[in-house]
C-alpha cells in the first residue's frame, strides 16, 4: 500500500431498507474490512434504514448497539427517501470525519477480504478519477455480476453489465473496457467530488442517479473499474419471483428512464417509451403478473403529468 495513505478518512453509507440480516451481514463484512486498515485513517460507517418497517429497525438498533465500540452508526429516515436521497443523508451524516472517500453500498453487497484496500490503493495512484466501481460477483453463481460498469444504450433506455456472467478467471486478463456509468451497487467516490455536485441527485427515486452521476464528469478517464477489488451482491435475479417489488422497481426504473431520456436524449423518448411497454410486457406474461405489465404505462402516466 502507498505510504500516503496513512491520512486516507473513509466513510462507509450503506442504505437498508426491509433486510437487516442483509444488512448486518453487509456491515459485519465492512468492519473486518476496517479492522485491516486501522493505521490507515479515520473511518466511519453508517447504516441508513430508508423506512422500514418498525421490527426492522428495532433489529437494526440493536445491532449498533452491540457492537458500540466499532466506528458505527444508525441513521433513520422517517419514510422511504429512495437511493439518492437515502445515500445523501447517509453522506451528510459522515461529514465530521472530513472523509476523502465515500463508499456507497447496497445492503445486499458483502466485502471481501482487500476490496477496500485495494480502492485506496488505486484512488492514490489515479487521482484524476472520480467514480470506482469493483469487480461484483453474483452471491450465488459466483460469477461476474459486472466488473465496474455498464454500457448504456440511449436509443432503449437499457444497459448491460460490463463481463456479466463471465467466471472471475474469464477476466483475470481482459482490458478494461470503455463503459458508460459505474454500477451503482457498491460506487467509491471522492469526496470533493460529491462535494462539488452537492451529492447524489434526489430527483430520481431508483435508478438512473449512476447515469446522472457520470454525466457530472469532466472526462471518461475519471471513471474506472477496480479489478482487485471484489464483492459480493445478492442480485437481482430472485427478484423476478417477488412480483410486488418487482413491479414497484420496474414503475420506478421505467419513470426515471423517461425522465434521463427527456433530459438528454429527447429523439430517443419514444423507443425508450416502447422498449420499455414491450420489455415489461414480455416478462409480465412469463411471470403472470399484471402489475408488470401495467408499471410502464403507470410510469407514462406520472412522467407526463410531471409527477
Amino acid at each position: 500500500m502507498s505510504k500516503n495513505t496513512d491520512r486516507v478518512n473513509v466513510a462507509v453509507v450503506i442504505l437498508s431498507w426491509q433486510k437487516p440480516v442483509e444488512t448486518m451481514r453487509c456491515a459485519k463484512s465492512v468492519l473486518t474490512e476496517l479492522e485491516r486498515l486501522a493505521d490507515v485513517g479515520r473511518h466511519q460507517v453508517v447504516i441508513v434504514d430508508n423506512g422500514s418497517d418498525k421490527e426492522v429497525v428495532e433489529v437494526l438498533k440493536d445491532f449498533v448497539d452491540e457492537n458500540s465500540s466499532e466506528p458505527l452508526r444508525l441513521h433513520l429516515n422517517t419514510k422511504n427517501m429512495g437511493f439518492a436521497a437515502g445515500m445523501n443523508k447517509g453522506i451528510g451524516a459522515l461529514d465530521d470525519i472530513s472523509p476523502h472517500f465515500y463508499w456507497l453500498l447496497n445492503d445486499d453487497i458483502k466485502v471481501l477480504p482487500g476490496a477496500l484496500r485495494a480502492l485506496i490503493d488505486s484512488s492514490i495512484e489515479a487521482p484524476q478519477v472520480k467514480i470506482w466501481g469493483p469487480t461484483i460477483l453474483d452471491s450465488i453463481t459466483k460469477n461476474v455480476e459486472c466488473a465496474g460498469g455498464c454500457h448504456y444504450f440511449r436509443w432503449l433506455g437499457m444497459d448491460k453489465q460490463v463481463f456479466g456472467g463471465k467466471s472471475p478467471t474469464q477476466i483475470e486478463l481482459k482490458k478494461a473496457p470503455n463503459f458508460d456509468y459505474i454500477y451503482g451497487a457498491a460506487m467509491f467516490l471522492r469526496a470533493d467530488f460529491v462535494q462539488a455536485i452537492g451529492g447524489l441527485d434526489d430527483s430520481y427515486f431508483l435508478f438512473y442517479e449512476e447515469l446522472e452521476l457520470a454525466r457530472q464528469l469532466n472526462s471518461p478517464d475519471q471513471k474506472a473499474w477496480c479489478r482487485k477489488s471484489v464483492v459480493e451482491h445478492d442480485g437481482v435475479g430472485s427478484e423476478l419471483s417477488k412480483k410486488p417489488v418487482c413491479s414497484v422497481k420496474s414503475f420506478h426504473a421505467a419513470l426515471s428512464a423517461y425522465r434521463f431520456t427527456q433530459k438528454y436524449s429527447k429523439r430517443c423518448l419514444p423507443t425508450v417509451v416502447l422498449s420499455r411497454i414491450f420489455g415489461l410486457t414480455i416478462l409480465a406474461i412469463r411471470y403472470q403478473s399484471p402489475t408488470l405489465a401495467a408499471a410502464p404505462w403507470r410510469a407514462l402516466y406520472a412522467f407526463l403529468k410531471g409527477d
